[in-house]
């Protein structure tokens, strides 16, 4: 409070006193020196807001209030002015919790809070402030407070923002002084988090052992799984893929700050589409350390993998009949991949008696085949009949062992020969005619010997022709068949 002590009258005024009230209560008693005729003298007085009762206050000075000057007039001698006198406040930071005690420079950490008024009277808008040590990092703008009441609030801190190590973060309640408090020493809290050099976890070095493999084959993806980072990486696992495919996950160990781990896996060609396969080998797949760089992680090698085949032959069963046997088979394919056409070959011993050409065999899938082999092209007593699949060596298979398969067969030349005789021929007298009751087919001579053979012309015998198979007679002038 300031204020004039004046003398309007025509005489000095000696020492007196100016008391200060509260409406009626009395707050300060001023002595005030001599003031001359129409004189005065300039005066300031200090009243602390805990002086007062609140609300609307009237402040009065009284001068010469022991009235100590006689005076000309004692009817002026009090003035009052009017002020608001609110109940105090008090902010502080309550509750103060952090989410995390120790992050990593790539993380993030939350600072959660109350914002208490433990004054009497309410706390207009504020601010709340955040430190690391000594520097700033946020500002936040709090509403009023009501008194005996708080606020619930909270703030994200990027790691990146702290220093390495142990961090005091601290936070400053009514950082900017807005708020007359009647205590001030009690605005500051803090916690204290531990921040870490990030990791940088990474494939390196990534090989593999063949380029192109076989459904039945494997491959083996060699690798450094290396941390290009300023801290240490917790353990952690390595996922292969074959594209989008998730086929292995490794487990893998902590990893010191510029160091790595040799690694290797194994890779079935059964476990792999087909074609050029990319395989994908992603560092921290499953996000369990905190990395200054994800964007690393993945690495990728393309290999081919090409389908397998497996031909051979089952179910392999022969029928005998008067004057041939019937070799009927499945034509089967045990690999991976549609096998293109091939052949399967018929052997008696090591004689090669047909060849058959066989379509495409799909994966899993067979082929019903049936062969027929006439006792003429067969030597007589045991013979085994092999069949040979894939003969011609057309297909590249995964097993070239179990192409053959055989089955031993008795033929008797001599009774297929009377069944012929019986059946269909029958030669008589000593003309150059032979009859013949076939019904107008190729009649087989091959494996009996004709009585009265001495009697075919010249002519007749040119024309019995000899063949790899059979020997037939041919219809002529002097032969009728």
């Amino acid at each position: 409070m300031s204020f004039k002590y004046a003398n309007n009258g025509a005489g000095a005024a000696g020492a007196s006193v100016v008391k200060v009230y509260d409406g009626d209560t009395l707050l300060r008693t001023l002595s005030m020196d001599s003031v001359d005729a129409g004189g005065y003298r300039n005066a300031t007085v200090t009243i602390r807001g805990n002086m007062l009762g609140t609300g609307e206050r009237k402040l009065y000075l009284v001068a010469d209030a022991d009235n100590q000057v006689a005076e000309s007039n004692e009817a002026n001698n009090r003035l009052y002015r009017t002020v608001t006198v609110s109940d105090p406040a008090d902010l502080y930071i309550t509750d103060y919790e952090v989410s995390n005690t120790s992050i990593s420079k790539n993380e993030s950490v939350v600072l959660n809070f109350k914002y208490a008024n433990n004054g009497a009277g309410a706390a207009g808008a504020s601010v709340v402030k955040v430190y690391d040590g000594d520097t700033l990092l946020r500002t936040l703008s709090m509403d009023s407070v009501s008194a005996g009441s708080y606020l619930e609030a909270s703030v994200t801190i990027n790691g990146s923002m702290l220093g390495t190590g142990a961090r005091k973060l601290y936070l400053v309640a009514d950082a900017d002084n807005q708020i007359t408090e009647t205590n001030e020493g009690n605005n500051r809290a803090y916690r204290t988090v531990t921040v870490k050099s990030p990791a940088d976890l990474c494939i390196q070095n990534y090989e593999v052992s063949n380029t192109s493999i076989s459904k039945n084959e494997s491959v083996v993806l060699s690798f450094k799984y290396a941390n290009n980072g300023a801290g240490a990486a917790g353990a952690s696992v390595v996922k292969v893929y074959d594209g989008d495919t998730l086929l292995r996950t490794l487990s893998m160990d902590s990893v010191d700050a510029g160091g790595y781990r040799n690694a290797t896996v194994t890779i079935r060609g059964n476990m792999l589409g087909t074609g050029a396969r990319k395989l994908y080998l992603v560092a921290d797949a499953d996000n369990q350390v905190a990395e200054s760089n994800e964007a690393n992680n993945r690495s990728y090698r393309t290999i081919t993998v090409n389908d397998t085949f497996d031909l051979f032959i089952t179910d392999y069963e022969y029928v005998k009949q008067s004057d041939s046997v019937v070799l009927s088979f499945k034509y089967v394919n045990n690999g991976t991949g549609t096998a293109a056409p091939s052949v399967v070959k018929v052997y008696d011993g090591d004689t090669l008696l047909r060849t058959v050409s066989m379509t495409s065999v799909a994966a899993g899938s067979y082929l019903d085949g049936s062969i027929t082999i006439n006792n003429s092209m067969l030597g007589s007593g045991a013979r085994k009949l092999y069949l040979v699949a894939d003969a011609d060596n057309q297909i590249t298979e995964t097993n070239e062992d179990n192409n053959s398969a055989y089955r031993t067969v008795s033929v008797n030349k001599s009774e297929a020969a009377a069944a012929k005789e019986d059946n269909f021929w029958n030669v008589s007298g000593t003309g150059s005619t032979i009859d013949a009751l076939c019904d107008g087919n190729y009649a087989d001579l091959s494996e009996w010997s004709l009585e009265n053979s001495a009697a075919l012309t010249r002519s007749a015998a040119d024309i019995l022709t000899t063949g790899n198979e059979e020997s037939r007679l041919l219809n002529s002038g002097k032969l009728a068949g």
